[in-house]
């Protein structure tokens, strides 16, 4: 609920947005999100964030052999705003900057609109879709600009 929360205020501070910096906001829904997630994607990913061989090994054996999925992300998004190629957005001056909310099978992206900005977030997906075997429903998802763009 929270997340849907934030988005909203997102969505309602950029439609009121008339400096010169236009942002945008990408939903992007996932075909069957947890359906085909590759299990090496999952045990790559908590390997690279320097989890235990024991720990690994208990979460693959429980969501390999339950109907409950882990969903583990935002990692490539983090990297791009620290390497300053993804510049977040805020719903105010001086509020928390946004990147990125997830839902269970939706997921929000948030830049500025520009050129570095857009090859960052094609980067990030291109590389996450690659590793993760996810794809995207065109149908479902959509762009959101602010009207100063």
């Amino acid at each position: 609920m929270d997340n849907a929360i934030i988005a909203q205020e997102l969505i309602h501070s950029m439609s009121n947005k008339k400096d010169r910096v236009g942002v945008m906001a990408i939903k992007i829904d996932l075909e069957k999100a947890y359906d085909c997630i590759e299990w090496s994607f999952i045990r790559d990913t908590l390997a690279l964030f320097k989890f235990s061989k024991h720990l690994i090994s208990l979460i693959m054996n429980y969501v390999s052999s339950s109907s409950i999925s882990v969903l583990f992300n935002g990692a490539l998004i983090i990297e791009k705003c620290k390497a300053n190629l993804w510049d977040p957005i805020t719903a105010s001056r001086g509020g928390i900057a946004f990147s990125h909310i997830f839902f269970a099978d939706d997921l929000m992206l948030f830049a500025k609109e520009d050129r570095k900005n857009c090859m960052a977030v094609r980067d990030a997906l291109d590389t996450f879709f690659a590793l993760s075997g996810q794809k995207i429903s065109n149908e479902q998802s959509r762009v959101f600009f602010s009207p100063n763009v």
